[in-house]
């Protein structure tokens, strides 16, 4: 895998942390520092960046978070999830459940086609 690709998600990931660690949404951030920190070992990062915490059904990030209304930070999340979301797909990883997402919040933000 291209380090390229993954420098990428690492910086859209710091992104997200960032943003959620300013945001009322403080304890979801760890869980993507820890994808940001694990990148040194392809194996840990995408197993950490794949895993159900954050993309799964109930009571995965994506599925908690943001719950209580949309507001500046809570779209800008959603705009790098699925920013997120087409690096995954890009790199060949991605599964139906980050594409779905991904899909639906392009279609939601206007982002251009899936």
């Amino acid at each position: 895998m291209n380090e390229h690709v993954i420098s990428d998600i690492v910086e859209t990931v710091t992104e997200i942390d960032v943003l959620l660690s300013q945001s009322k949404e403080k304890r979801y951030a760890g869980v993507f520092r820890r994808v940001a920190e694990s990148s040194f070992d392809p194996d840990l990062f995408w197993k950490r960046l794949l895993a159900p915490e954050i993309w799964g059904g109930s009571g995965s990030v994506v599925d908690q978070i943001f719950i209580y209304g949309e507001n500046e930070d809570s779209k800008k999340f959603w705009q790098l999830t699925a920013k997120l979301g087409e690096q995954i797909f890009r790199s060949g990883k991605s599964n139906s459940s980050i594409n779905l997402l991904t899909g639906r919040l392009k279609r939601y933000y206007n982002m251009g086609p899936q």
